[in-house]
């Protein structure tokens, strides 16, 4: 695939703008983030408020702070109640998998370990676990095949749900 290369140059003289022509600019930003996030994707983008919203044919992504959890497509786990600054939803058509990915941040270290109990009260079986620092993982699956990878380190912080 042809590696394709953007080059934005842009310069703004706010101090003799008037009020409508900032919204103006506002707009054509968006439209232009649009545009290269489209060719870069080959999806419809859509950025509306604080949140920019990716279709393509195997799902959607929507990037911006306190995204809603999907329901749909995380199966019995339960809401986590933090700030989710990502979720992309997928479905593999030749494997018949259904996933589900959330990124989130603000969770603290407690809050998780509680989380990841609440998964394995779901009888979700221990696949994989690690923990270092002040970070873990927690991989588990269950009895109908669905899994569930939770991982925290530091700041950066997703949770990802595979659900067959």
């Amino acid at each position: 695939m042809k590696q394709k290369k953007l080059y934005y140059l842009y310069y703004d003289n706010c101090n003799n703008s008037k009020p409508n022509d900032w919204v103006q600019k506002e707009n054509w930003r968006k439209k232009i983030a649009e545009k290269v996030i489209e060719d870069a994707t080959g999806g419809k983008v859509d950025i509306h408020k604080d949140t920019a919203t990716i279709k393509t044919e195997h799902g959607e992504t929507k990037v911006g702070e306190n995204q809603k959890w999907p329901k749909d497509k995380m199966g019995d786990l339960p809401e986590l109640k933090t700030n989710i600054t990502m979720v992309i939803e997928d479905y593999d058509k030749e494997k018949d998998i259904n996933l589900g990915m959330v990124y989130f941040s603000d969770l603290k270290k407690n809050d998780a370990e509680k989380y990841v109990e609440a998964i394995k009260n779901l009888k979700y079986e221990s696949v994989l676990e690690s923990s270092s620092g002040d970070g873990f993982m927690y991989s588990g699956k269950n009895e109908k095949g669905a899994e569930v990878v939770f991982f925290l380190y530091g700041r950066w912080h997703w949770n990802h749900f595979l659900y067959r």
